[in-house]
């Protein structure tokens, strides 16, 4: 099972704003046709809870709470495989899907949360690179510009009603080469892990997997499930697309960003 590790939260006070949020980047895909639906997936409750937030129970419907709702409705942030070939979304429905995988869906559910509660130190250490952006998309473009010698790069005209954020684009204007520089490798580190993917392989435990079982054990990012299917499951978890994200990627999301902006100040009209 492939998931999109695409993680949108709201902007907070950390980051560069002038009275406007993001939502989730299906906002958009919806605005141009490439979905028929929003999404009720929230990234939180899969990545989450971090540090030990709330109890084990909590955290395992957090998490159940966001596989249904992948499931339910998929986009690009899910992808189901048997034996290589994808299976979900497109040749099997949800209603098919646990009989051509063999489990039931709650067993699915079950399985996948519990195996993200047992790699949760790793989610955690994913979500701490997501988090490296501490300006935003709308401070990074700024200091983006800036580097590149645009005259207008921290210009804050027509923004003066919200002063916090004239004082902050002044505070972008003042940072030396070096930290704007650092600024930018942290935006591009944090969007490389908020769009890469996870996938974790699951199969039953029997005398054709016994092997696979020992090797597995010796593994960090991998383990056993029993309890919640007939039977013992293994599974193992790997992340793919860590390539580092290109620097033209900023003027690319800064344009995205301002979409999405704009389709919310409509929405709200």
């Amino acid at each position: 099972l492939v998931f999109s590790a695409t993680r949108e939260v709201h902007r907070d006070a950390r980051t560069l704003t002038a009275g406007t949020f993001s939502q989730p980047k299906n906002t958009g895909q919806l605005h141009k046709g490439k979905v028929e639906t929003m999404s009720e997936y929230e990234p939180r409750d899969f990545w989450g809870p971090r540090d030990g937030a709330c109890g084990e129970a909590e955290a395992r419907r957090s998490k159940e709470r966001a596989l249904k709702a992948l499931f339910q409705c998929p986009q690009n942030n899910l992808s189901v495989f048997r034996n290589s070939a994808k299976v979900f979304p497109g040749r099997c429905s949800r209603e098919t899907l646990g009989k051509e995988l063999g489990f039931t869906m709650d067993e699915i559910v079950a399985a996948l949360a519990e195996a993200l509660l047992q790699q949760q130190s790793t989610l955690d250490l994913i979500v701490s690179l997501q988090e490296k952006d501490v300006y935003g998309i709308q401070g990074v473009h700024r200091l983006y510009n800036g580097l590149l010698g645009k005259a207008d790069a921290f210009d804050a005209s027509g923004h003066e009603e919200y002063g916090e954020y004239v004082e902050r684009v002044k505070d972008l204007q003042g940072m030396p080469r070096a930290l704007a520089l650092e600024a930018l490798e942290d935006y591009l580190t944090a969007a490389t892990f908020k769009d890469c993917s996870l996938i974790i392989t699951l199969a039953r435990s029997s005398r054709e997997t016994a092997d696979l079982r020992q090797r597995l054990c010796d593994l960090p990012n991998a383990g056993t499930i029993s309890g919640v299917t007939k039977g013992e499951v293994l599974y193992h978890m790997q992340l793919i697309d860590m390539d580092l994200k290109h620097v033209s990627k900023i003027r690319t999301h800064y344009e995205k960003d301002k979409l999405i902006a704009s389709i919310m100040e409509q929405a709200k009209a």
